[in-house]
């Protein structure tokens, strides 16, 4: 529990949100023993069993008390640093919740039960059953019925009824179409309940992630156990994979400021090079020499291009990748950058992780932010390098010069070269750098 009392008290700030009151207070001890609390007392409530925000706060280390600060003598408060910030903290905090409501509302019709496991609420008595574990791995059973499968652009989902032993019931499967996912689906995935299954055979005997519901007899003929489970799995095409990113929305908005809201959910780790299949593999190279090769790297090259050029870099990306080279473009990784904080992510691409970046100079390229801070990446990197090659300039119009690059580096450009002699040129290079 936060302090409250000490021998001398100065509140510092007051703040009011859209659901909360806030008040940060000083509490001195001595000349050495300061300390400051945050301290936040609810003005919204709800009655519908849903979560609000103080359920949030106290998710994330608040206790409940007892307070002299704010009206109604009760909050809840945590110790802060002194140079907390609080008014983005409390956008913060609206930003995430918004987040995780739509998460777990998007769950739930799925059969997720998100608010539940957060929160420590109980479960209504049928769904407990449903979903209590029991015995059994969700795939051996004397008699088995593929029932149903769906999907969407992440996952591809199967659902299949299992009667005999000890189990009665349906499975549900879940199978990621970008193999492996990152660590931050694989960890959510563990947090939902999910367990993991060597040779799955709704895949061919591939891995799958699964769980599994009892069939519970309820004597409810309308919307007994088949109906809930069938509904469910109905729902997760539409619903599955948008509830995910929601979760990791949350999780990313609140790291921000420290806090953990899904516990083992990791977050930010370095880009894995898991990349689709090629077309034909290089034989493997050994890590060239020099500056421009740092040990870290993950990638051969990472391409840097706006919106309206993606075509190009798709196409660059695609004939270099079945060459048989290590391709960062960011189409080839939906899930691994899938709730990702991107800033740190492509931070650590462009800067650390690539033995060039090819960078896709058009006007759209030099007037968007995000393309900007890919590119003070690459330049720092640059830098570092002491004029070793990194930065590879592809011009769709000759006219337009890349801000902190200097002039006099070479460049291609669109209107010398054909986006597939491009790519030819960028293959030679990385070959001719790799036997170096």
């Amino acid at each position: 529990m936060a302090d409250h009392r000490s021998l001398k008290v100065e509140e510092v700030r007051r703040h009011g949100a859209a659901a909360l009151e806030y008040v940060i207070v000083k509490l001195q001890k001595s000349k050495t023993d300061i300390k400051y609390t945050l301290h936040a007392r609810p003005t919204f409530y709800t009655l519908s069993g849903g979560i609000t925000q103080a359920d949030l706060l106290h998710r994330l280390g608040f206790s409940h008390g007892p307070c002299a600060f704010l009206t109604g003598d009760q909050c809840i408060a945590r110790e802060i640093p002194e140079n907390f910030d609080l008014p983005r903290f409390t956008q913060t905090v609206e930003r995430a919740f918004g987040e995780l409501e739509a998460g777990i509302k998007l769950l739930l019709e799925c059969g997720f039960y998100v608010q539940h496991k957060l929160f420590g609420k109980r479960l209504p008595p049928v769904i407990e059953a449903m979903l209590s574990n029991r015995n059994g791995d969700g795939h051996n059973a004397p008699k088995k019925e593929s029932t149903k499968q769906s999907q969407d652009a992440s996952f591809d989902y199967r659902f299949t009824w299992i009667q005999g032993g000890s189990a009665k019931g349906w499975t549900f499967h879940y199978r990621p179409k970008h193999l492996p996912p990152s660590a931050e689906i694989s960890s959510l995935l563990a947090f939902l309940g999910l367990k993991q299954f060597a040779e799955c055979p709704e895949y061919d005997f591939d891995p799958c992630y699964w769980r599994f519901c009892n069939f519970v007899d309820t004597g409810d003929v309308f919307n007994g156990p088949a109906e809930i489970a069938h509904k469910w799995f109905d729902a997760h095409a539409e619903k599955f994979s948008p509830g995910l990113q929601k979760l990791l929305d949350a999780h990313a908005t609140l790291a921000t400021f420290g806090f953990e809201l899904l516990p083992s959910v990791r977050a930010n780790v370095p880009p894995e090079v898991v990349q689709p299949p090629r077309t034909r593999r290089a034989p493997s190279r050994p890590a060239p020499s020099g500056a421009s090769a740092p040990a870290a790297a993950a990638f051969d090259v990472a391409i840097s291009f706006a919106g309206p050029q993606r075509a190009i870099a798709e196409e660059i990306a695609t004939k270099v990748r079945d060459a048989g080279f290590e391709v960062f473009y960011d189409a080839f990784f939906p899930e691994q950058l899938w709730g990702k904080d991107l800033a740190v992510f492509f931070d650590d691409v462009f800067r650390k992780k690539s033995r060039y970046c090819v960078i896709i100079v058009s006007k759209d390229y030099v007037e968007r932010d995000w393309t900007n801070y890919e590119r003070q990446s690459a330049v720092a990197r640059a830098i570092r390098e002491r004029g070793k090659e990194y930065i590879l300039p592809v011009k769709v119009d000759d006219g337009i010069e890349l801000p902190g690059v200097a002039d006099t580096i070479g460049y291609v450009s669109l209107g010398q070269y054909s986006v597939e002699k491009i790519a030819e040129l960028l293959i030679a290079k990385l070959g001719a750098t790799a036997r170096a």
